[in-house]
C-alpha cells in the first residue's frame, strides 16, 4: 500500500476528508462501515484491518452477501462510466460469494448463525494495457521502472480501493473490516493486460484474505 493511502486512512480514521483520486469522499459516504475504530496496519500488505474477537467467530455456518455498493463519482471520473463500475460491484460480489460458498453456506436471508459481509469500491482507475506494455520497451523500461520504485506508480496500471465489514448479520456487531487499495506494477504483468484485469485479481485476493479471517478458528 503507497504512503498516500496511508495518509488518506489516517485522514478517515481521525474524521478527516478520505481523499481518493477520483473524488473527495463526503461524511456521508466515509460511514459506510458501521464504525472506523479500532483499525491496525495489517503485518503484511499495508491494508488496516479491524479483527475483532475471534471466538466470536465460532457457530457461523451462513453468509449473506450484500449488494456491493460503488462510491465513486462518475462526475468526477472521466475514465469510467457508471455501467462499468456497476458491472465491476456485481464481479466483486460474486467472487465474494464464491470464495465465501467454499467455506460457507450462501443465504439471502440473515438471522443467528449467519454472517453479513458488507462491501463497497470507494476508488478505480483502469489499467490501460497500451500504456502498460509500452513501459516494457526498450529505453523506456528502465524510466518506468524507476518511477515504480520511487513512488509505487507504474503507466497504465489501475488502482482499486475497497472498504469490506463482516457483521453478525442478526445483531449488527462488527466482527471484521478491512480498508485496502491495490495498484498495478511491473510486477502484476496479468492484471495489466486488460482494461479491468487488476480490480478482477484484487477482488479474488481480498475475497480469499477475508474468507480466511472470518473462517472459524
Amino acid at each position: 500500500m503507497s504512503s498516500p493511502l496511508i495518509l488518506r486512512l489516517v485522514a478517515l480514521l481521525i474524521g478527516g476528508a478520505f481523499l481518493t483520486s477520483c473524488k473527495t469522499v463526503d461524511s456521508d459516504q466515509r460511514s459506510f462501515l458501521s464504525s472506523y475504530d479500532g483499525f491496525t496496519a495489517a503485518s503484511k500488505g499495508g491494508a488496516l484491518v479491524y479483527a475483532g474477537d475471534r471466538s466470536k467467530l465460532k457457530g457461523y455456518d451462513k453468509v449473506h452477501v450484500s449488494d456491493v455498493e460503488v462510491l465513486v463519482d462518475v462526475e468526477d471520473d472521466n475514465k469510467t462510466s457508471r455501467a462499468e463500475l456497476n458491472q465491476l460491484a456485481v464481479s466483486f460480489e460474486s467472487i465474494l460469494k464464491e470464495e465465501f460458498g467454499q467455506k460457507f453456506e450462501i443465504t439471502r436471508s440473515r438471522g443467528p448463525g449467519v454472517l453479513e459481509v458488507r462491501a463497497a469500491l470507494v476508488d478505480v482507475e483502469p489499467n490501460s494495457p497500451a500504456w502498460f506494455l509500452a513501459g516494457y520497451a526498450p529505453g523506456v523500461f528502465v524510466a518506468t521502472s524507476a518511477l515504480w520504485a520511487a513512488t509505487g506508480d507504474n503507466p497504465g496500471s489501475g488502482v482499486t480501493t475497497v472498504q469490506v465489514e463482516v457483521l453478525d448479520s442478526a445483531s449488527k456487531e462488527r466482527l471484521y473490516a478491512i480498508i485496502d487499495e491495490e495498484r498495478g506494477g511491473k510486477h502484476k504483468v496479468r492484471g495489466g493486460l486488460s482494461r479491468w484485469g487488476q480490480a478482477e485479481i484484487s477482488f479474488r485476493k481480498w475475497s480469499q484474505k477475508i474468507v480466511e479471517a472470518v473462517s472459524q478458528p
